[in-house]
């Protein structure tokens, strides 16, 4: 069977040569007409020669042979006639039988063509089935990955393949079937690969949130176990409520539950709500990495070390400076002496001002400044002990006892410091564990010593001590 390439060949090379037999007729019509017109020209010129040369032959001869001529030149006319419409039929012949090939020429043409088109509209419906069936799995890829946390995760991604898929489904309305297979085959592995970033995403979000439950649950179990424990000081058994808790560590204490608590919300949040939910209702709010949050919490019990350190040494030591007092004010007392005046110094201005500090609280009540006590010698003699807390990295970590005198009566610097000595060892022996020093001179000196000794409780500085030590 000839291609369709070769069937246009033989169309064109039949259309020629039926353009030649038309130029051949039509110019074989024109020479006999020529031919006709030349003879009849010439037979005319003949006729006016005879004419002119014969005016004197009688009219009969004149006739008859102006019959004879007309006669012999319609039978040559006649003659030229025929074979001129022999020449037409033949080229007619063949014109018909050119024609006869193009039409079946044409013919087969046709039915490839047809074959053609039905191929092309049965490629077209397969192409178009393929397009939509694409279609709706990249809507099944669409629906998997919109299911997850995306937005939380991969923030404007998935409305960048979202655009993409709309596209595709204006090339399947504009019978672009081909392009839309392509563009929703790529769509699809953006979504896939998306879904499989999320999930990702997800599963390390999950361990990191375990661990970050798992260290904030820990932190509320120690403030549990903190705030119900009962306390062994030397003052007796007691169990410290949160103001006090509060009050012990500076302030600090509060505002850390605080937060602790509402990491624990956060945590019920999640386990109520569910990870994906709760991540998809974060998705439009400001957020923090979950890695954040767990190196954060990880501080966090870091800071409550270093509370917990301020708040029990600060309660222990200063118990154990009102308990000495007591002890060294028996002491004396067997040996002639009257205590004066017993009382916790007077905080900083700046500590009393501070929020944390309880209002109306008495200064004999204060346990973060020295305890002092005052002996009477004899009148106006005067014996100061100070119990002083000594700290370090922010929190106390011992106490002294620092022994001075006011002597109104004594004027011998000997005996003054004969009187002191006698009376450092007298406390050395009540508070044995305890260092004790003696410092000649009156209040002023006496102060100065205090303050060389100890600094403001800090707990801050505990905790920053406790990670430079421990991290």
């Amino acid at each position: 069977m000839a291609t369709e390439a070769q069937l246009r060949g033989r169309i064109r090379d039949l259309q020629a040569e039926i353009a030649s037999l038309q130029r051949q007729n039509e110019s074989s019509r024109n020479d006999m007409a020529r031919q006709m017109e030349q003879r009849l020209a010439e037979l005319k010129a003949a006729y006016q020669n005879a004419l002119t040369r014969q005016k004197d032959d009688t009219e009969a001869l004149y006739t008859e042979r102006i019959r004879a001529f007309q006669e012999q030149m319609a039978h040559e006319m006649q003659q030229q006639y025929r074979a001129l419409e022999a020449e037409s039929a033949q080229i007619s012949k063949q014109q018909e039988a050119k024609l006869a090939e193009l039409s079946e020429c044409n013919e087969e043409l046709r039915s490839i063509l047809q074959r053609m088109k039905s191929r092309t509209e049965e490629a077209e419906s397969s192409q178009r089935e393929y397009a939509n069936s694409l279609l709706e799995q990249l809507e099944e890829s669409r629906n998997s990955a919109d299911a997850g946390p995306h937005e939380f995760f991969c923030e404007g991604a998935f409305e960048i393949i979202d655009t993409h898929a709309a596209q595709i489904q204006d090339e399947i309305r504009q019978e672009m079937y081909q392009a839309a297979s392509a563009d929703a085959s790529s769509v699809m592995m953006e979504f896939d690969l998306l879904k499989t970033k999320v999930e990702q995403a997800l599963h390390e979000w999950m361990m990191a949130f375990q661990d970050y439950a798992r260290i904030i649950r820990g932190i509320s179990e120690k403030i549990r176990l903190l705030e119900s424990s009962q306390f062994q000081t030397a003052a007796g058994s007691f169990e410290m409520a949160p103001q006090e808790l509060n009050f012990w560590s500076c302030g600090t204490y509060l505002p850390y539950k605080q937060k602790i608590e509402e990491a624990l919300q956060m945590i019920q949040e999640v386990t109520e709500a569910g990870v994906v939910d709760y991540l998809k209702r974060q998705e439009n709010q400001p957020r923090r990495s979950i890695s954040d949050k767990v190196s954060e919490a990880r501080k966090w019990d870091d800071e409550l070390a270093g509370i917990t350190n301020c708040i029990l040494s600060e309660r222990a030591l200063s118990d154990e400076r009102w308990a000495s007092a007591r002890l060294v004010r028996e002491q004396l007392h067997k040996v002639g002496y009257s205590a004066k005046r017993t009382q916790y110094r007077q905080p900083d201005s700046d500590v009393r001002a501070a929020e944390w500090y309880p209002k109306g609280k008495k200064y004999r009540q204060n346990p973060l400044e020295s305890y002092e006590l005052i002996e009477t010698i004899q009148g106006q003699d005067l014996l100061h002990i100070t119990f002083v807390p000594v700290r370090s990295n922010g929190v106390a970590v011992r106490n002294e006892c620092i022994i001075s005198m006011t002597a109104e009566t004594l004027n011998d610097p000997a005996h003054i410091r004969n009187v002191i000595e006698t009376n450092v060892q007298r406390v050395k022996s009540a508070v044995e564990k305890m260092p004790v020093s003696g410092v000649e001179g009156g209040e002023p000196q006496l102060a100065a010593e205090e303050k060389r000794r100890k600094e403001k409780p800090d707990p801050q500085k505990q905790i920053r001590y406790l990670e430079k030590k421990y991290h």
